[in-house]
């Protein structure tokens, strides 16, 4: 039998014996998902796939004894939450994701971080993916590859795509998938034949961009000003900080299967004061889709106003009736 001690920080049990919709099971089926394993006081996010299993879920405070036994379905997960310091339990939800985030150019799935607690803070569960053409020599088909593998783990209703990644995401979405809605977040919306610079071709260059001397790279020259401009001073360092050289082949690589937008519900935010891709240019773009809603936001809304950029996520993919989650 195996319980918490006092000082303990809290334990992960499987409760083998009861299979999905069995009895409650006892104490003495109990065994550790991690031999010995505790919570450390603040966790990192960690997932461990329950298939037809029972989970106990241990109070992790030192004053409270209770436990519960929680039912979970099959391929669902317990999910530690990653931001749940000073809380007495640990959080447990399923680790299938309500939305899937594509990032944008020179960006990782860090990018998304705020918006992913905004949205936690709604009842959604969001994942992230990392594309490998930012910071490493791919393509946008190699984008596109990884968000059909991020969609097939993490099976989300939603794919959220920010600028550049609507390129991938346009190329990767199926009908017949999970995904039954992709919102294109000041992002690009291609058919057949374009790329990223063949539907910027009537942008101004004014120098916004520049590339490395074996023109494998391209980068911002001004990303504060380009990406962040309504975002908080601690905000863009942070962002700024984090960006990587994007593959200049990614930008150049054109769609050649039918997209997305054609057989799945699609849908537009257009950010008003984005400095990156002109209001002309998204509203290009928009047209492509179902419907649009708007918001008074950067190129990054996902940093400057987080709060807001989830409650049109939300609106934007259950307004057709859809189930929340």
């Amino acid at each position: 039998m195996l319980s918490t001690s006092p000082d303990a920080a809290g334990v992960w049990m499987i409760v083998s014996a009861g299979s999905e919709g069995a009895g409650e099971g006892s104490l003495d089926d109990v065994q550790p998902a991690r031999a010995s394993e505790r919570a450390p006081a603040m966790m990192a996010a960690a997932v461990m796939v329950v298939r037809g299993y029972r989970v106990m879920r241990m109070c992790v405070s030192p004053r409270c004894q209770k436990s519960s036994v929680t039912d979970f379905g099959p391929n669902q997960a317990i999910v530690s939450n990653t931001n749940w310091k000073g809380s007495n339990h640990m959080d447990v939800t399923r680790a299938l994701s309500d939305v899937l985030l594509v990032h944008g150019a020179s960006h990782d799935a860090s990018s998304w971080d705020a918006l992913r607690v905004e949205l936690g803070r709604r009842g959604v569960v969001a994942a992230a993916v990392d594309l490998p053409s930012s910071g490493g020599l791919f393509g946008m088909e190699d984008d596109a590859r990884a968000i059909r593998h991020a969609v097939a783990y993490y099976r989300p209703r939603v794919v959220v795509c920010h600028s550049y990644g609507g390129m991938p995401t346009t190329s990767a979405v199926r009908s017949g998938t999970s995904v039954g809605h992709v919102i294109y977040l000041t992002a690009l919306v291609p058919d057949v034949g374009d790329s990223l610079a063949s539907l910027s071709a009537d942008v101004p260059e004014d120098g916004a961009w520049e590339m490395s001397a074996d023109e494998d790279w391209i980068q911002a020259v001004d990303p504060r000003d380009l990406f962040y401009g309504l975002c908080e001073a601690s905000i863009s360092d942070a962002a700024v900080a984090a960006l990587r050289p994007q593959a200049v082949r990614a930008f150049n690589e054109r769609l050649n299967n039918e997209p997305s937008w054609r057989s799945v519900e699609s849908s537009y935010i257009l950010c008003l004061h984005d400095r990156a891709i002109p209001l002309s240019l998204q509203e290009r773009m928009a047209a492509r889709t179902r419907i649009s809603r708007s918001l008074p936001s950067d190129h990054s809304p996902f940093l400057s106003m987080p709060g807001r950029t989830a409650d049109a996520i939300i609106d934007l993919a259950f307004q057709s009736g859809a189930d929340r989650p």
